[in-house]
């Protein structure tokens, strides 16, 4: 995405101990002494900025339609949180230095700020999804620990694995709302089988065709299932919904914060995970 790159130095913060030790190295180059990284020292100047400063010294960095946008102090010195085309990045000295990938805060357990700044986006894509948008699983005669959101494909392995494990996500008062994503889009192994569940118009009958698309067994309820006009556009602007979660893979499983917990999760750790960034808000 990146074009005619003008600067002296192009940082990227990775999570390897080598990498950060040779980024550290250069840290008295790109952020002289007086705004080391340090909170503490950040004044109201570089709080209040302006953002069409920053947006003229980027844009010439990404092709002209590029959509840049969202800035935010991250709280450390001069460094500032922007999105292009819904990628977070991270950039300093008003955009002269670029920083993508990780940022850790090492004093408090390595979290990934850029992470917690791309969570709020990503509650806000999650939220635009009606419940008739998802096959809802939902435990009975339990107490609700949490609700996650699962991005699946019934040709994926591990997304059967998940599916298959239903039960004890369950069990364990954890609620699971799924949506589409069959990797490769419309060339894709599942997409078919995919569209034809979610074109059932019931939960009830979803559910059933989740489960015979995951485990392939492929009965008559999902080769007879009817694809219209209507539900193709539905399912279509569904996959357009999610563009900006940034989903490489699947399963994707979403914490209600919009942090994305990982691929596949065993039930135990998972509720380890919510339980974890439900002490965290």
């Amino acid at each position: 995405m990146l074009e005619k790159l003008k600067f002296k130095s192009f940082l990227f913060l990775v999570p390897s101990v080598f990498i950060l030790g040779a980024s550290f190295a250069y840290a008295e180059e790109i952020f002289p002494a007086k705004q080391v990284l340090d909170p503490a020292s950040v004044d109201e100047e570089i709080v209040n900025f302006d953002s069409d400063v920053f947006l003229n010294n980027l844009k010439d960095h990404f092709p002209p339609e590029s959509k840049i946008a969202d800035f935010e102090h991250s709280g450390i010195s001069d460094i500032y949180y922007f999105r292009v085309d819904g990628q977070a990045l991270m950039f300093a000295n008003d955009g002269k230095y670029i920083l993508n990938g990780g940022f850790f805060d090492m004093e408090n357990g390595g979290v990934n700020l850029l992470d917690d700044y791309k969570s709020k986006f990503h509650v806000e894509i999650l939220q635009s999804f009606k419940d008739e948008d998802k096959i809802i699983y939902t435990p009975i005669d339990k107490d609700i620990k949490g609700v996650v959101t699962v991005f699946t494909d019934p040709s994926c392995p591990y997304c059967t694995k998940f599916h298959n494990k239903m039960d004890e996500y369950l069990n364990l008062g954890i609620k699971v709302e799924y949506l589409p994503f069959p990797r490769g889009a419309q060339s894709g192994p599942g997409y078919t089988d995919t569209l034809k569940t979610w074109c059932a118009k019931d939960q009830e009958t979803r559910k059933k065709l989740m489960s015979a698309a995951k485990n392939g067994n492929n009965p008559p309820i999902l080769v007879n299932q009817k694809i219209d006009d209507a539900c193709l556009a539905n399912f279509t602007k569904l996959l357009k919904m999610n563009e900006g979660l940034g989903i490489t893979g699947t399963p994707a499983v979403f914490l209600e914060n919009g942090k994305q917990a990982g691929g596949y999760i065993e039930p135990k750790a998972l509720l380890k995970e919510i339980i974890k960034n439900e002490k965290e808000k």
